[in-house]
């Protein structure tokens, strides 16, 4: 697949497969593109699922959405220090920033299936993921400390 076909290629009613595929280290190292270019069929269904049960519904209740990391393929998940279960390797995580994180991360916690949603230190961007599996409703959150459970009410 090209980037162009990437950028054409509708996985969400808003978002295009480059939207999961883009990152700013891989888009100016050529091999590195070429690898995250060539995610398998079964991610890009993933990546489906993601919008349709996450995405699309956050996009039409509280406006545009920028995926900051979509999908990882190994070799960017190695640059980028993602664990080996990292669920950005298998395209079920993406990290995002909105206008009014906070909001946000209440809206999604109390509207919306998803498996783990992430305060990524005190909300520079909000980790939110779905599997088609298992979805824990997990919500976390992360600082210099490392990981904490929260709850909704926490927010």
């Amino acid at each position: 697949m090209t980037k162009e076909e990437a950028m054409n290629y509708k996985v969400g009613r808003f978002f295009s497969l480059w939207d999961f595929l883009h990152d700013s280290y891989a888009d100016y190292r050529p091999s590195l593109l070429k690898r995250q270019l060539e995610i398998p069929d079964a991610y890009i269904q993933n990546a489906r699922d993601l919008c349709e049960n996450i995405l699309d519904p956050l996009h039409l209740n509280v406006g545009q959405i920028v995926i900051t990391n979509g999908y990882m393929c190994p070799e960017l998940a190695s640059i980028h220090r993602e664990e080996p279960t990292s669920q950005h390797r298998i395209c079920e995580a993406v990290d995002i920033i909105i206008p009014n994180m906070r909001i946000t991360f209440k809206y999604i916690a109390d509207h919306l299936l998803f498996d783990m949603l992430i305060d990524e230190y005190n909300l520079s961007c909000i980790h939110v993921s779905y599997s088609k599996e298992n979805n824990r409703h997990e919500i976390l959150r992360h600082t210099r400390q490392g990981y904490a459970k929260i709850t909704s009410s926490m927010i």
